[in-house]
């Protein structure tokens, strides 16, 4: 029996005493409800296919090969890109000097609003984007008329690139290390990428095999291949690894962390880790898009396999993320080649990089932040021992004290990013004189 929607009806000026009127009445009704539901699906997705028609609009110039320096920067690889600038609408034939991260594991390109204006990109589309906590946010998507890695005859060029515009906040730390932006994997699945780690280069090529500059540096026999999957827009490069043993798929190679080997609290359990230290943070990285996160972690220590190369010793971070990765920290050990197009990664060893401990746990289990204001410190890392309750925690996150080792943040930093880049420095010295508004003292001493 076909449902009638009496309010509906009444506001079409229909009754409802004729049986057959009444069939007739839901029918309609029914089919305005679907015209309402196929217009609202439509209103909803019509940005998203226009951002993937804009990606689509990608291409490399064919023929390109490219060597070129990069930087690791806290441990990211960060390099230079130009674009042409624009002014009064139109070229004004200054190339722009892009300093932007390598990142596999991002979606789109993305370029700070202040180089954006620069670029005379304007928002076409305004779309919703990610991190991997399930925070989301809105970002205009702009066509970048091109964008070029290299110079001379040594380059390659992309046109029609698909990016994001951000908008950084103030605590965002990220732009202390790359403040134009990111290159994405919409951009880079058009090529082969082999980031040799250990010589500070990256080699670009066709995406269906190895860059012969990569193989003249060593040949095909030196190179480990894994079976690799790719996103179909844009890159996400994913392969199997084996963690104390145990398979785990899907492992995302992301060269826009600086981090280790993340893996998802679940897989504790499965792969019978007992947790060695527990972990808090106030990340700002990406505060500007998504805002502060506040993070609660565990650290355990695993033997790591990735295909035929030697195992490595990594303190792996367990988190509620649900996305396994493999960040710079372990990658820095290869040369690592992703190409998209033959689904392959391939590792070249280097010497020194087997039985390593990567990313052992901190000296004295925090890192001090700067408040708001910069006056103070706040402590925004904070590592413990399982075992340790975490009650009455000096260290807490947001635990504040006016100086560390006599002096105040003003005294040590000229500015957030001098914390940034400058604060592991401060916090691995042998002590460490922790001074709180009232002038009580707490001295931590860990020998190194």
């Amino acid at each position: 029996m076909a449902r009638s929607f009496p309010c509906l009806q009444r506001d079409l000026g229909v009754t409802t005493n004729d049986p057959a009127r009444r069939r007739g009445t839901a029918w309609w009704v029914w089919v305005l409800v679907l015209l309402a539901s196929v217009a609202m699906f439509v209103a909803i997705n019509l940005d998203d296919l226009r951002h993937r028609l804009m990606i689509a609009q990608t291409s490399v110039e064919p023929g390109h090969a490219t060597t070129l320096p990069f930087r690791m920067e806290r441990g990211l690889v960060v390099v230079d890109a130009t674009a042409p600038e624009q002014s009064s609408g139109s070229p004004s034939g200054k190339p722009a000097v892009l300093r932007m991260i390598l990142d596999s594991a991002a979606f789109d390109t993305r370029v700070s609003a202040d180089r954006a204006a620069g670029l005379g990109l304007r928002a076409a589309i305004v779309n919703e984007v990610g991190d991997t906590f399930g925070r989301t946010a809105e970002m205009g998507i702009a066509s970048l008329p091109e964008l070029t890695l290299g110079d001379g005859a040594d380059r390659t060029r992309w046109r029609n690139v698909t990016v994001g515009i951000l908008q950084w906040g103030d605590a965002a730390l990220t732009p202390c290390v790359a403040p134009d932006g990111i290159i994405g994997g919409t951009l880079m699945r058009h090529a082969a990428w082999v980031i040799d780690f250990p010589a500070g280069r990256i080699h670009i090529g066709p995406p269906d095999r190895l860059p012969d500059t990569a193989l003249a540096v060593a040949g095909p026999e030196a190179w480990h291949r894994l079976d690799m999957r790719v996103d179909g827009l844009a890159l996400h490069p994913r392969i199997r690894v084996a963690v104390n043993g145990h398979a785990v798929d899907d492992m995302l190679v992301d060269t826009g962390s600086n981090g280790s080997l993340t893996l998802p609290f679940a897989m504790l359990d499965t792969l019978g880790i007992p947790i060695d230290r527990r972990l808090a943070v106030r990340d700002t990285a990406s505060a500007g898009i998504f805002g502060a996160a506040e993070i609660s972690a565990a650290l355990a220590q695993v033997e790591l396999q990735i295909g035929s190369a030697r195992p490595q010793q990594v303190w792996a971070t367990f988190t509620d993320d649900s996305r396994p990765k493999i960040g710079t920290k372990v990658l820095s050990a290869f040369a690592v080649a992703i190409v998209p197009g033959e689904d392959s990664l391939y590792l070249r060893e280097v010497g020194g990089s087997a039985n390593r401990v990567i990313d052992a746990p901190l000296r004295h289990g925090f890192i001090p932040g700067l408040s708001d204001d910069g006056k103070a410190w706040v402590v925004v890392y904070r590592e413990r021992a399982a075992t340790e309750s975490g009650q009455d925690d000096p260290l807490a996150i947001g635990t504040r004290f006016s100086r560390i080792n006599g002096r105040d943040p003003g005294e040590t930093f000229a500015s957030r990013c001098d914390w940034f880049m400058g604060v592991r420095e401060l916090i691995d010295a042998e002590t460490l004189v922790l001074e709180q508004a009232d002038g009580r003292m707490l001295t931590l001493s860990r020998p190194r």
